[in-house]
């Protein structure tokens, strides 16, 4: 049965900010504090899937998670009207946390394996529990919620995130690549982590979260290579491996420094795949770890085209760094897959350390999975013209952390997130619509 991708994007929310509350993303803490724009956020946001859609790959569109999260700062004991629980947990500096997302780089939402390569040939989804961030650990049970109402039926099973410990920490699809020979075959699951037990954690993914996710998702063994990301990279802010790498069918490009033992790993990867495997490996004195991640190069999208070849979203970034731009130029005139290169202004991602890969969840699907994905989702023409209505007429166009606080953008967020949820017909997901 002929398998078609479709790609999950989320807008980017009205409180939006850059809060620098990751420590390992040089990106965030560099520009902690500083005025970000919500509402360019979500536009260039809503760009990238109407270009994604415009080459003919079904793009699905997620609203935001709540924020200022109310439920969550009344499970820690502010108390009061909605107004009053926000600026008490401002003067408590809790209110930060509380107001920020990563729902919006949609390639930490889950990790999802499609039916051809299950034992069930059944669709798996497994949301990320995000354990290592407080900020972030919090957001696994909405999502759950969303991943539920765009995938429903028998079709998909939908696992129960992982338990929310360190030595299970789990990032989602940022930390996972498939490979395969051809699109309707099955793959080879490459999981990428960070560190091996609680003791020694060097990065967000752990080793037992990926094993555990491919014993979820009923993956033959065969199919299954577990490799370590390269502390070295990890210190370098490449925190996770869509930060070095990324891959479409069988073809992957990588940064050399990606990998602990990264020839092994590509000798068995090439030896698995029956020698299909054809790969782009870019050396240290091609481009630096300090420029791979300063421009996101490896974090771009690769998506294949109706009539041949591919094309690599990129980061506009990119082109202002002269590595990457060598790189970007030679890459449709070698032999590989890559025909063509798009470059994205995405700079208020970027500017929170998420490029083109981070904004995007991959999931394949045969036909008659895809028939049951929840079409008020899918992105259409009239769809993105009255998202960008929703969000030039609500969104701010500058936001610092220390206006998190202001009553009138708790009412104004409210009011936005409460539109877009009428817009894309998911019912009443908010604690403030009930």
């Amino acid at each position: 049965m002929t398998m078609v991708e479709l790609l999950v994007g989320s807008i980017p929310g009205p409180t939006y900010n850059y809060g620098g509350l990751s420590p390992d993303n040089t990106a965030a803490t560099g520009n902690k504090a500083m005025p970000a724009n919500p509402r360019q956020a979500a536009l260039q946001g809503l760009d990238l899937m109407r270009s994604v859609s415009k080459l003919g790959v079904p793009q699905v569109v997620l609203p935001p998670h709540e924020r200022p999260d109310i439920p969550l700062l009344r499970q820690l004991g502010f108390g009061g009207r909605d107004r009053e629980v926000v600026g008490a947990a401002a003067k408590q500096g809790l209110l930060g946390p509380c107001c920020s997302s990563s729902a919006v780089w949609t390639a930490n939402l889950a990790t999802i394996s499609p039916s051809t390569d299950t034992a069930d040939r059944k669709v798996h989804l497994t949301p990320a529990n995000l354990s290592t961030h407080f900020h972030r650990s919090t957001e696994t049970a909405f999502t759950s919620k969303l991943l539920k109402l765009v995938f429903p039926g028998d079709a998909f099973v939908h696992h129960a995130a992982l338990p929310p410990h360190v030595r299970f920490g789990d990032e989602g699809a940022a930390n996972h690549m498939r490979l395969s020979i051809g699109p309707d075959t099955s793959g080879q699951h490459l999981f990428a982590y960070g560190y091996e037990d609680g003791r020694r954690q060097v990065g967000r993914q752990s080793l037992r979260a990926s094993q555990a996710i491919a014993r979820l998702h009923q993956l033959a063994p065969e199919n299954v290579l577990f490799a370590r990301q390269h502390p070295h990279a990890i210190r370098a802010g490449a925190f996770h491996t869509d930060v070095l790498g990324v891959s479409n069918n069988n073809f992957m490009l990588i940064h050399g420094s990606a990998f602990v033992r990264q020839s092994q790993i590509i000798s068995e990867l090439s030896r698995r795949m029956q020698g299909h495997l054809r790969i782009r490996e870019v050396a240290e004195s091609e481009m630096s770890l300090a420029d791979a991640v300063r421009s996101y190069f490896f974090n771009s999208q690769i998506i294949s085209l109706p009539h041949g070849g591919a094309v690599m979203l990129a980061p506009s970034e990119c082109e202002a760094i002269p590595s990457a731009k060598r790189l970007l130029d030679s890459l449709p005139q070698s032999d590989g897959p890559i025909t063509e290169v798009q470059t994205f202004d995405l700079h208020e991602s970027m500017n929170n350390g998420g490029g083109p890969a981070c904004l995007r969840l991959r999931v394949l699907l045969n036909e008659q999975e895809l028939a049951h994905v929840n079409p008020a989702c899918i992105l259409t023409e009239h769809l993105y013209s009255r998202l960008v209505e929703s969000v030039n007429k609500n969104y701010p166009e500058s936001l610092g952390p220390e206006e998190l606080a202001d009553p009138s953008l708790l009412q104004q967020a409210q009011r936005s997130l409460d539109e877009l949820a009428q817009i894309l017909d998911i019912g009443c997901p908010y604690s403030f619509q009930n």
